[in-house]
């Protein structure tokens, strides 16, 4: 699990990424919204890779299954949601490792053509 510190650090990170998964188009103003807030923390692009595919996709993805939120969530509830997932995930209730990477997969692959065009943005 995250030390308090990590979570502080990742957290603005978080709040930003699950704009990839709004139930919204992803246009030019949005994605120039994900790429400004994620020069700032001090990321590499390869930490915000895995930080999406591993912290943040598998927590909203369920939004992508639905006619989900549209307006976007609190910094607060970005945090419960990605903790609960973490939480999950390090539990005994957590996935096998095959239905883990295929849901990961699945995710990333809704939101690839939006994360290249932020990862453009912030080369």
């Amino acid at each position: 699990m995250l030390t308090p510190d990590e979570i502080e650090r990742r957290l603005p990170v978080w709040v930003t990424l699950p704009a990839l998964f709004l139930d919204t188009a992803f246009d030019k103003p949005a994605c120039e919204y994900v790429a400004q807030n994620l020069r700032h923390p001090g990321f590499a692009l390869r930490e915000l890779d895995d930080i999406l595919r591993d912290e943040v996709a598998p927590a909203f993805m369920p939004n992508l299954l639905v006619a989900g939120e549209w307006r976007g969530w609190s910094p607060d509830a970005v945090r419960d949601i990605v903790l609960g997932h973490l939480e999950k995930q390090s539990g005994t209730r957590r996935l096998p490792s095959l239905l883990r990477h295929i849901g990961r997969k699945w995710a990333m692959r809704r939101v690839a053509e939006e994360w290249d065009k932020v990862k453009a943005m912030l080369v």
